[in-house]
């Protein structure tokens, strides 16, 4: 589903992470700075990879216009030597994407043509509340 919510560049970032990670992208930027904000060294095969990290942020507005113009993905993978990469958040940049990506999901669960909340709620177990999938408001009281 993120493929089809955010631009493609994220994509190719995850997919490059993916291949130098052994715990893959969802690991390194979902664990690594949401739950622990922690450096993380992967070991992939028989080397060690280190893959660190630092959240850029901008100031005022004039920052934040010219860093959404000038990146289209707010996560920059750079490989500084065979086992050296760093990870380039640029969080106003990032901010913006999930922010547009996430209305973009709103819109498919409202407009349900592809069964968007069944798969919804299926993934998150709330299997109490098909109601709403089936639009059956009746049900709910």
């Amino acid at each position: 589903m993120i493929n089809k919510l955010l631009p493609k560049e994220y994509k190719n970032v995850c997919d490059r992470i993916d291949k130098i990670t052994l715990n893959g992208s969802y690991d390194a930027l979902h664990c690594g700075m949401t739950h622990e904000y922690l450096i993380k060294t992967y070991s992939v095969r028989n080397q060690n990879i280190a893959l660190r990290f630092t959240i850029h942020e901008v100031d005022n507005q004039e920052q934040y216009d010219k860093m959404i113009k000038n990146h289209k993905c707010g996560i920059v993978l750079v490989r500084k030597t065979l086992t050296y990469y760093y990870l380039h958040i640029l969080n106003s940049r990032l901010i913006f994407d999930l922010n547009s990506a996430f209305e973009k999901y709103k819109s498919l669960l409202l407009n349900d043509t592809k069964e968007y909340r069944r798969n919804f709620l299926n993934r998150q177990n709330l299997q109490t509340f098909t109601c709403f999938v089936n639009n059956d408001k009746s049900q709910t009281s």
